[in-house]
């Protein structure tokens, strides 16, 4: 597998490690587990960290596939924070989460611990808004 997803009970958001770039049988196996595995509730908020070896560009079939399988969860995410992008990889998920809605609702951080105090102020913003 290229990509490691765990609910993180005490956080209360969904931790994601890409171990590899994505192609098209892993974006379709990404979101499958996302699917099969996960709640709406324990996808709101998510934090995926980046490795070295998943700073690869993906190619234009496995673009497609991203927009195409991605466009039904991301309406699901609250927040979504990118751990550990490079420029270049930074620049392509800006436009991906843009093309499909979630420009404002995503951010790179340069650590967990940036993107967990992100995430935390987004939890809190949306409690505040359901009383």
């Amino acid at each position: 597998m290229k990509f490691e997803l765990k609910y993180d009970k005490e956080e209360g958001l969904l931790r994601g490690k890409i171990l590899d770039t994505f192609d098209e049988e892993s974006t379709k196996q990404f979101f499958r587990k996302l699917k099969n595995d996960f709640n709406d509730e324990q996808r709101k908020y998510c934090i995926l960290v980046l490795t070295d070896p998943a700073q690869g560009l993906p190619s234009k079939e496995t673009r497609r596939v991203m927009r195409s399988e991605g466009s039904d969860f991301m309406s699901l995410w609250e927040k979504i924070a990118v751990v550990g992008a490079k420029p270049a990889v930074r620049m392509f998920g800006r436009v991906i989460m843009s093309a499909i809605g979630k420009g404002k609702d995503s951010k790179f951080c340069e650590t967990e611990e940036e993107a967990l105090v992100w995430l935390k102020k987004g939890q809190e913003e949306t409690k505040k808004s359901d009383k």
